[in-house]
């Protein structure tokens, strides 16, 4: 298996448990826009993901992902995206 091929599994994994973890299917997410910024302290650890979804996204995937925000984002803590084994 190429290096492309196990970074788009990972990848694929990575949204699949995002959109999980969202409450949206996996097809939802792929028809949203985000950006993912790491909540990094001053001790130099990542203590949870901010996503910031477009406002091109659709509104209706939008509307169903529960606590986001009225700017489109959401905070997701770090453990809930660790690789499962």
């Amino acid at each position: 298996m190429s290096p492309e091929e196990i970074e788009d599994q990972d990848s694929e994994r990575y949204e699949q448990k995002l959109a999980e973890l969202l409450g949206v299917t996996y097809e939802d997410l792929l028809m949203t826009e985000y950006e993912v910024t790491d909540n990094i302290g001053d001790d130099d650890v990542v203590y949870e993901h901010i996503l910031r979804f477009s406002d091109d996204s659709p509104r209706s995937v939008l509307d169903k992902i529960i606590g986001l925000s009225a700017e489109n984002e959401i905070t997701i803590p770090v453990v809930d995206l660790a690789d499962e084994e």
